[in-house]
């Protein structure tokens, strides 16, 4: 039976960060995701996992800086940039207990050569799964789609395990996000047979347009059954948007049978 947790940076976005938690946790999660973390949501934040009880589960990185500029890992002109924006996410993570981090690559720089954008990439993953490992996280690489991401540098399962493999390090693993595969590519079947070993952690929502689940064109309970099938012992991180209240968006989850509460 699968173990959801809430991605509380898309869902119930009707209240502030810090009141999300107790959210999530009245709605009967007991693990929760967040994307970008920032400096002046630490201390709240923090309180909120010690006051619910919840399981931070990630957080993604490298984090933005106030306006929400993120360096990409492919960059070679801004590498330094780079490593200590990902050194401040690591320094984050551990303060939240945050096992898991989502490691951006980057949307391809037009005015770069891509050979030189790819071996920067790979370079950072060498470094970034060194970091994670001495911080006790897993790092996670994570396909994009195109459509919502132009140009991302890891669009596939494919290229994802390309970087994996250049990169030779064990602890570098996949983020399976249903959505964004669904549109590049499909084929889920195949992709977490052969995947599963790779696979760190799986997250849900409905196509088109990232809906709320239930309300799109995926058959969820085949792909639930599946995860059962194949021995997944991971998370699902449900993640979507949704007008509110969000727990009213849950209906579905609730009535399908797979959530063990």
């Amino acid at each position: 039976m699968p173990r959801f947790s809430a991605n509380i940076s898309l869902m119930y976005t009707e209240f502030p960060v810090v009141e999300r938690f107790e959210q999530a946790a009245a709605s009967g999660f007991r693990s929760v995701e967040f994307l970008y973390p920032q400096d002046d949501e630490l201390a709240g934040m923090r309180a909120a996992l010690d006051r619910t009880g919840l399981n931070l589960l990630q957080i993604n990185a490298p984090r933005g800086d106030g306006g929400g500029e993120r360096v990409g890992a492919n960059d070679p002109r801004r590498r330094d940039e780079y490593r200590s924006a990902m050194e401040r996410s690591f320094e984050m993570a551990a303060y939240l207990g945050a096992a898991q981090m989502h490691c951006t690559s980057g949307a391809r720089l037009p005015d770069l050569d891509f050979e030189a954008q790819w071996e920067t990439l790979v370079e950072n993953m060498v470094w970034v799964a060194e970091q994670a490992a001495a911080h006790g996280i897993t790092p996670m690489i994570e396909p994009l789609n195109t459509f919502d991401n132009p140009g991302y540098m890891v669009p596939t399962t494919a290229i994802a395990t390309r970087l994996m493999d250049a990169a030779g390090q064990p602890n570098l693993r996949i983020q399976y996000d249903l959505y964004h595969t669904q549109r590049m590519e499909g084929n889920h079947t195949d992709n977490l047979t052969n995947l599963l070993p790779r696979i760190a952690n799986i997250q849900v929502s409905e196509t088109p347009g990232r809906r709320a689940l239930g309300d799109g064109e995926l058959n969820l309970p085949y792909f639930f059954r599946l995860l059962d099938r194949l021995g997944y012992a991971g998370w699902v991180g449900v993640g979507y948007l949704t007008d509110p209240p969000t727990d009213a968006s849950l209906a579905w989850l609730r009535a399908s049978g797979f959530w063990e509460r």
